[in-house]
């Protein structure tokens, strides 16, 4: 391979030139990846959505921290046997899961869903 700024010839992979320091464009990107399933994503959420797992899954991690923390505190609610403070959280929690369901389309680094 050879240099495209200066002509003189390079590694094959090379990243820039040695000679004069210029990048010859061929830089890998190791941290790309196939897109997530949007199934996955339903199912997770259908089955630990309380849990925050299905934005950990697409990345969302401060989402995922805060629905895990709803449903600790639900869970607070109801040991406390204050029952309808944790049926609200729970309810909004739903909710909050059934928007992600229908709403969520790409992960956190914006690659859509397959």
């Amino acid at each position: 391979m050879f240099c495209t700024h200066c002509g003189k010839k390079i590694a094959n992979a090379a990243v820039i030139c040695v000679h004069c320091g210029v990048p010859t464009g061929e830089i890998s990107n190791p941290s790309s990846s196939a897109p997530k399933s949007r199934i996955v994503y339903i199912l997770i959420a259908f089955f630990f959505g309380g849990l925050g797992v299905h934005n950990l899954y697409a990345g969302y991690s401060g989402r995922a921290v805060t629905q895990m923390f709803i449903t600790l505190f639900a869970a607070l609610f109801i040991a406390w046997e204050t029952e309808m403070v944790a049926a609200i959280l729970m309810l909004v929690l739903l909710a909050w899961i059934l928007l992600d369901i229908v709403s969520v389309a790409k992960d956190a680094k914006g690659v859509r869903f397959s």
